[in-house]
Order: C-alpha cells, then sequence, then structure tokens
C-alpha cells in the first residue's frame, strides 16, 4: 500500500468519521469541548475532556505530527482469562496520529485519579501495546497529567497554537528574510527588530467609504505570531523551557533554508 492507503487504512483518510459519537454530556464531571485544527479531515476535533484537549494541543502543535484523528480504528484481538478460556475483545483508542516518519501512533487519554481506580488498566495497556505493534506496527500509549501538564511546557505550547494561526502571510516571509540574516540562534526581539514589520492598524470608514479614523493595534505583535507559525511548521524550534518571552531562544532547522528557497 501506498501512505495515502496506509492513511486510509489506519483512519487517517480525507473522508473519516470518528467511530465514537462523543456526548454531550460525560461521566465523572468531564467537559466535552470542540478543538479546532489544521491537521484533522474534520478541521474540527470533538474532545470529550479538557485533559483530551490538551493533549491534542501537543499534537497540533507537533511538526512532525502530520495528521491527527478522533477515534480512528477498531482494534480486534484475542484475550485469555486466568483459566485460559480465549475470547475475543475490541478497542477503538481516542486519539491517532500519522507522523511525517509514516509511523501510526495511538492513545488513550485518561486522568491519573481514574487510572488509579481501575487496577486492571496497567495489564490492558501492555497488552494493547504488544498487540497494536504485531498487528499493524503502531505504537500504543496512555496520556495523562503527568506526562500533559509539565510546566512551563504546556503554557507555552498552548501559546504557540494561540498564535501560530493568527499569522498572516506578509508576516511570515518577512520573519524568513529576517532569519536568514542572523545567527543559527537567535531571540525572538533580535528577529522582531529584524523582520522591521509595521504594526496593525484598525480602520474606520465613513459610509462613504473613506477612512476616517485609524486606531494603532500595539498589541498585535506580527513577527511574533509568525515565528509560533513556523515552529508549528518545523522551520525554528522555541525554547519552551522556560515561559516564552521576547527574550527566549530560537534555534533555526534545516528547514528554514528550504523554506527560504522556495520563497525566491
Amino acid at each position: 500500500m501506498n501512505e495515502q492507503q496506509l492513511m486510509t487504512f489506519f483512519g487517517f483518510g480525507d473522508d473519516h468519521v470518528p467511530l465514537v459519537k462523543v456526548a454531550k454530556s460525560q461521566k465523572r464531571q468531564e467537559i466535552p469541548v470542540s478543538f479546532p485544527t489544521r491537521k484533522a479531515a474534520q478541521k474540527s476535533i470533538r474532545a470529550r475532556s479538557t485533559l483530551m484537549r490538551d493533549a491534542l494541543i501537543h499534537f497540533e502543535t507537533n511538526p512532525d505530527v502530520v495528521r491527527i484523528s478522533a477515534y480512528p480504528i477498531k482494534l480486534e484481538y484475542e484475550v485469555s482469562d486466568w483459566n485460559g478460556v480465549v475470547s475475543s475483545a475490541s478497542h477503538i483508542p481516542m486519539v491517532g496520529v500519522w507522523s511525517k516518519q509514516k509511523q501510526a501512533s495511538f492513545f488513550d487519554i485518561i486522568p491519573l485519579a481514574m487510572q488509579d481506580e481501575r487496577k486492571w488498566m496497567e495489564h490492558q495497556t501492555s497488552t494493547l501495546k504488544g498487540v497494536y505493534w504485531e498487528q499493524y506496527r503502531a505504537t500504543y500509549a496512555v496520556l495523562d497529567e503527568s506526562s500533559l501538564h509539565i510546566q512551563p511546557r504546556m503554557m507555552n505550547l498552548a501559546t504557540i497554537r494561540y498564535h501560530a494561526y493568527r499569522h498572516d502571510d506578509e508576516a511570515v516571509t518577512a520573519v524568513r528574510r529576517a532569519l536568514s540574516l542572523l545567527p543559527s540562534q537567535s531571540t525572538i526581539q533580535m528577529i522582531s527588530d529584524a523582520a522591521a514589520l509595521p504594526g496593525r492598524v484598525h480602520v474606520f470608514f465613513e459610509n462613504d467609504g473613506t477612512a476616517a479614523q485609524f486606531r494603532p493595534l500595539p498589541e498585535v505583535k506580527r513577527a511574533f505570531s509568525a515565528l509560533m507559525w513556523l515552529a508549528v511548521a518545523g522551520e525554528v524550534k522555541v525554547d519552551i523551557s522556560k515561559p516564552i518571552s521576547f527574550a527566549s531562544t530560537v534555534t533555526k532547522t534545516s528547514h528554514v533554508s528550504s523554506a527560504k528557497g522556495r520563497e525566491d
């Protein structure tokens, strides 16, 4: 099978429909939320909890992830009890991701408190890891707060996602050019200064269409948003070991030169 056929097989095709419909209300007071995305067929994923949403933020901002899918595939496998009796079982993971390396990975996002109550989960997770790999050469893992909510990483990824999808193409082009003139490592402030982008202005119009008033929007940082977009695209790496600021270190990757070449 080619890559497109593999993606369809694993539930990452353009026509994929989630195999589970998330209800408006959940047990344990989980709050379902809609998660806008540029990496899923539906352009929006219905997350069954805010914890699942946080996992999606990780995937959405990971440059190696090219496709995200909710409830992508149904795994059929056999299990045996303590007496050796074999029975069939099935499993639908909450989230699947397809990487640039053409690797399928599947995840369940389950709070630690729920895992503590389900003493059988550790054994099930181990079983599913083996079955996913044996049947599909795919990986499987359970994610929870201990892996998702590491700070300041989680806060920084949310910042990157928020600004990345509010960029404008002119700013991205200017920031790429600025990067080509700067060392391999610089700061957000240095790149912003080198890009020298004019600020955004809100224009108020008269009834006849003529401009009546201009209001500068200093809160809109065009170079900052463009850099966050380049981070999601994998063209730069932003230091997320500390809260992101204009003093944060930005490292160019090998993708920058090829992107610059496409512009020229």
